[in-house]
């Protein structure tokens, strides 16, 4: 083969090159349109929308690393429609002898009544007060609060479909934690 020489269009991604590229191009153009931006925005709104963004090259402010206040995840157990309580997965697969393995997940929302609790160890349907001294305990006992609704966590616990509705309150150990081992 001989050399060929490259310019610099060559050296552009190929992804600017593609079909579905130029169409996303041409919708941002027409996102900037009064009519146009109206429809966008309720698309990909943050009311509709599964992602934010963030700001780069912005300070945040200096924080130090700061736990989840109890108060935050008390206002989740309380608004929740739906509480299961069960023991620490992760806990309870190292045998830890750290933390109390009973001071596990909390699942919150309406999809947690799909959990099929048999399957797991120490899962049963909570109440409110029963959440909250859960809460209280595991703040006591130096476990880190880990609030949020994973898509993963509808997979893995079979609570399919995912409807947007089940949430996840880990109670987490640097010793055994599953997102702690994976930093």
């Amino acid at each position: 083969m001989g050399n060929k020489t490259t310019n610099s269009k060559d050296l552009r991604p190929i992804e600017a090159h593609t079909k579905l590229m130029t169409r996303w191009k041409n919708g941002i153009r027409l996102s900037k349109v009064p009519g146009i931006k109206f429809i966008f925005k309720r698309i990909f709104g943050p009311k509709t929308s599964t992602g934010s963004p963030i700001p780069i090259n912005i300070s945040l402010g200096t924080y130090e690393n700061q736990v989840l206040p109890l108060a935050i995840t008390e206002h989740f157990i309380k608004k929740a429609s739906y509480i299961v309580l069960m023991d620490c997965p992760c806990r309870t697969h190292s045998k830890c002898e750290n933390h109390d393995i009973s001071l596990g997940c909390t699942w919150l929302g309406r999809d947690a009544a799909r959990l099929d609790l048999e399957k797991y160890p120490g899962a049963h349907i909570g109440t409110v007060e029963e959440a909250l001294e859960r809460e209280r305990l595991a703040y006591e006992n130096g476990l880190v609060p880990h609030l949020g609704r994973l898509k993963a966590d509808s997979r893995r616990y079979e609570v399919l479909p995912d409807t947007g509705h089940f949430m996840s309150l880990c109670h987490c150990c640097p010793c055994c934690c599953v997102l702690f081992t994976m930093k």
